[in-house]
Parts: C-alpha cells; structure tokens; sequence
C-alpha cells in the first residue's frame, strides 16, 4: 500500500473539503453521506488511487519484474489518472471543453512542456528529422517575441520572465517515459540508493562536506544546506567548477536562495540549466553523426574501386550535417577537417611510432 507523506494528505483532505463544499452547494437534497461519497469520488478522480489493485498488469504480482516494475511506477499513478480522465472527458463523454482545459492548464500554468501535447509531439516529430520540437519550439519564440514570452512558453504564468520558480517536473504528465537507464528503472528506491552511495558518500570522502550532506540528507533539509551553499559560493558544476552563462558566473539572487530554502526550483537558473543540458545533447549527437561520416569517409577511400555515387551521397550527408551544425553554432565539416582526420587516421599513433622506434 502507498504511504502518503503528511503533505499529501492535506492535500488529499483539502480536495474532498472543496469537493463536498461544491456539490453541497448544488446538491441541497443529498445527504451528508452521499455528499462526502460523491466528494471522494471526486477526489479519487483528480488525485487517482493509490492501491495494488490499480497497479498496471505488468507491476502486479509477487515475481522479481513486477517488484522491479513497481518501484518506477511510483510516481505515475497521477499521470496515469491524468491521461484517464482526457479518455474519459474527451472519448466517452464528448466534453470536449474539459479536454481542451485539461490539455492547455498545465502549459499555461508550467510552460508548454508539462502539457500533454507536447509531450505526444516529443515522441513523434524526432521521427520526420525535427531534433527536439520542445526546445527548437522556445527558441522560434524567443526569437520572434522576445525573452519575456519564451520564458512564459518555457516556464508558464509560475516563472513568467525569469523571476518565480518552475513547476514543469511536478506538473509533466509523461506520455511514454519509460525508464531508460538502471537508475530510472530502480525508480525512487534508486535515486535514494544514488545520492547516497553514488554522490553523497563519495562527496564527502573528497573533502566536499557541504555537497555531500545535501544528497544524503532529506531533501527538504538537503535543500537548506544547499541554498546557504550556493548564496555564499555561487552556482557550481559536480566538479565544483562555477557555472558560467555567458562570461558570467551564475549566482542566486536572494529572492532565488528563499526558493532553494523552500525546496522550490527557480525558473531563471532552471532555465539556464535546461538550455546547456540541451546544447549539450545536441552536440553529443552531432559529434556522433561527425564521426560516422568521417568513417564513411575512411571506408571509401580504403577501397579499391571507389565508387562516385556513394561519394556523392557521403558529400549530400556532409551538407545537410553542416546546415545544423552551422545553426546550432558548432564547427562544420570542411575540406581541412577531412584532410586531418583522414592523415591521423592512416598514420600509427604516437604511441606505436615510438613502440618501432624503442624496439
């Protein structure tokens, strides 16, 4: 059975208060038992029901994969609830203005990135050669509104401009995010098991007290170690190393450190994070691309009877590599680069050019 936190109860009572207080108000005739039944079936509705019989089929049962299937599923039965009641309002029901409120809320109030539809374009643009729809999609509207609206795109009316806190990770219902990694599938037992042994742990064994504490401690006193860090400190990387945006060391404003106290996420330094993690995803695949062509390259010349169609094709995938690669503002493939690359590749190392040299 799932244990609620305290705060969550709350929330759970507050829900059917709300509820009761509504349908009282519509429903003068019922009784106060049929009343509080109706309100918790509202709140079973809104919030989902967190029991073994409401599992999926694959995270059901007593073997090693449904206790595996289990741990990640913590975490889905209100996304779950979610897409359920879009089926229930928009295919069952044809409440069609439900469907379109529960598919706009989330974005207006977390950013375009916490709606379903984004997450549906997410999953099948990447297959007609759109990279990363999401954030090409910010881009386009920074670029031709300005920041102001591209942080109310990327962020929603809760960190409009940079200024507030982010809520896209609560509020992001996931359509299709199955665990990719050992630690996404361990799910919430794992992540614990990681900040411990994994960052925490080690941290403190380098020297580095303050960052060590943070992952080992409870988030929410973690979090108080960790904005005291960084309003002293400065924002800094896993090495320790300042985060630069720019030429610009990133720092909290104060108004950014009470965030952190509170467990809270800001959305300017949540923005400047997402961006470099996408840069970065973007030109570790561009790296790869880079090197597949270049073996393409060495293969052809490697053999005997070079064939001027696939060089033609290779020269086609080169263009369209450098059309990105220039847009993204990374280095192109030129003649020179292909010149070296190829000389370093038909020439030994210098390691084995000085193994002939010593034997």
């Amino acid at each position: 059975m799932f244990t609620f936190s305290e705060s969550e109860k709350l929330n759970r009572v507050a829900t059917i208060f709300a509820a009761y207080k509504g349908l009282k108000a519509k429903n003068r005739n019922l009784s106060l038992d049929d009343l509080m039944e109706k309100a918790k079936q509202v709140s079973d509705d809104s919030h989902g029901i967190y029991n073994k019989g409401n599992y999926p089929f694959m995270a059901m049962g007593s073997n090693p994969a449904a206790q595996v299937a289990k741990m990640f599923y913590v975490f889905r039965t209100f996304s779950h609830t979610y897409l359920l009641n879009m089926r229930k309002l928009g295919f069952e029901q044809k409440d069609y203005a439900a469907l379109a409120y529960m598919l706009i809320s989330p974005a207006i109030i977390a950013g375009a990135g916490a709606s379903v539809a984004m997450a549906i374009a997410n999953a099948i643009l990447p297959l007609f050669g759109v990279d990363d729809p999401e954030e090409d999609l910010y881009l386009a509207i920074g670029k031709q509104f300005g920041g102001t609206a591209e942080s109310f795109a990327r962020f929603g009316a809760v960190g409009a401009g940079g200024h507030g806190i982010t809520m896209k990770g609560s509020l992001a219902i996931g359509v299709g995010d199955m665990p990719t990694s050992m630690g996404e599938l361990l799910g919430a037992p794992g992540s614990v098991l990681s900040d411990i042994f994994i960052d925490g742990i080690p941290a403190m064994a380098r020297g580095d007290v303050s960052k060590g504490f943070e992952k080992v401690l409870p988030t929410g006193i973690g979090n108080l170690f960790r904005a005291y860090r960084e309003n002293a400190e400065g924002i800094s990387t896993r090495t320790n190393a300042p985060l630069f945006y720019g030429t610009e060391p990133v720092s909290p404003s104060p108004v950014e450190t009470f965030y952190r106290t509170l467990s809270l996420n800001p959305a300017r330094i949540a923005g400047i994070r997402e961006r470099q993690w996408k840069e970065k995803e973007v030109e570790a695949r561009l790296n790869e691309a880079r090197a597949a062509i270049y073996a393409r390259l060495r293969k052809f010349y490697l053999g005997k009877a070079r064939d001027k169609s696939q060089y033609a094709k290779i020269m086609a995938e080169i263009q369209d590599f450098n059309d990105e690669a220039i847009a993204r503002k990374l280095s192109p493939i030129t003649a020179r680069s292909i010149k070296t690359n190829m000389k370093r590749a038909f020439r030994p190392s210098r390691r084995e050019r000085l193994r002939a040299v010593n034997e």
